[in-house]
């Protein structure tokens, strides 16, 4: 992903999880404003093939899952950092500071 001068590239691990877990990284640096590290450190969910339970990290804020819930999903709540979701590594590189 670039804008302008700065380019970030990025990827994970995790099979069936890569194109969500692309997703939520780029969300988490263009519309929530985070850094690459704070971006790939968020927690995160995905989409299961074979259950209507949404594998989400413990790390989300209760508030957050109560409320997901009362508009009707339903999650199956894994361990802080879980293997489920793969494992990321980024890197962002200005071009600008080589001018």
């Amino acid at each position: 992903m670039s804008k302008g001068d700065l380019h970030i590239g990025f990827g994970n691990n995790g099979r069936l999880n890569q194109p969500v877990a692309h997703a939520q990284f780029v969300s988490n640096v263009v519309d929530y404003g985070m850094n690459i590290q704070q971006a790939l450190e968020a927690p995160r969910f995905t989409v299961p093939n074979d259950s209507c339970e949404i594998p989400i990290e413990s790390r989300v804020k209760p508030e957050v899952l109560n409320e997901l819930a009362k508009r009707g999903h339903h999650f199956a709540v894994r361990k802080e950092y879980s293997t489920v979701m793969g494992r990321g590594q980024a890197v962002l590189h200005d071009f600008q500071e080589r001018r």
